[in-house]
């Protein structure tokens, strides 16, 4: 079942939309703007005024961006989002090519614009984001300035550093990893035994308004310390299901 579900109707393409939005947003446009007040009409009214309105106003629209005087809405997402995964850092390394803009991370499969911050940083920043081209086949984004390289050419990403066709040592990783992972630790244990040295020290001065007025802003470390132990003190495995 599941194979027949995922087989794509053309093999060599994959569809650049994720949901049913832009059919439903077509009869939307068709009921409130063109038929507002007729309810269930008839099929011949409908396609007439497809033909003599909507394609109209479609065909004056794309116009409008073919001598750009305007520009399509999905493109200022598509700046934000990129400026956005500019400053993330890497940590990880995956296989990664510009060239047909493909990257093995989950972030990439999982993006609505099918990028990610290894290809983002890979790439650097465009000279213009109206010149961005989403398409079904490789690459799938692709823009007017863009400069062509070998599809060989396979790059790994490994923390800051741009190598093309080394692979890094697995083991450097993931002791970086531990690295992060200890100093986020020390972190949170410098703040806890921090706020408790402060806690104790107003207690002996019996500072019983200033107790009063910092309640709301622990609430969250009670909350975490109260689901913790209900965790612990259960006497059954929580459901899956």
């Amino acid at each position: 079942m599941w194979i027949l579900w995922s087989r794509a109707a053309i093999e060599d393409q994959i569809c650049i939309f994720r949901t049913t939005m832009l059919m439903e947003s077509h009869w939307k446009v068709i009921k409130r703007d063109f038929l507002p007040k007729f309810f269930r009409p008839r099929i011949d009214l409908l396609i007439y005024i497809i033909i003599s309105r909507l394609i109209p106003h479609h065909q004056q629209q794309y116009q409008k961006y073919l001598n750009e005087r305007e520009h399509i809405s999905w493109k200022k997402d598509f700046k934000r989002e990129w400026k956005k995964l500019e400053n993330v850092k890497i940590n990880n390394f995956y296989l990664t090519d510009t060239t047909r803009w493909i990257c093995s991370c989950l972030s990439f499969a999982r993006n609505r614009f099918f990028i990610c911050k290894h290809l983002v940083q890979q790439y650097g920043r465009p000279e213009s984001f109206y010149d961005v081209h989403r398409q079904e086949r490789y690459p799938f984004i692709f823009f007017n300035t863009m400069e062509t390289t070998s599809e060989s050419d396979i790059v790994l990403i490994e923390n800051d550093n741009i190598q093309k066709g080394i692979l890094q040592d697995v083991t450097n990783i993931e002791d970086d990893d531990k690295n992060e992972t200890d100093k986020i630790f020390d972190e949170y244990e410098e703040w806890l035994n921090g706020t408790l040295e402060i806690i104790r020290k107003q207690r002996t001065f019996g500072n019983y308004r200033w107790a009063k007025a910092i309640r709301n802003s622990l609430e969250g470390v009670h909350k975490l310390y109260s689901d913790v132990k209900t965790y612990q003190n259960r006497h059954t495995n929580p459901r899956t299901f």
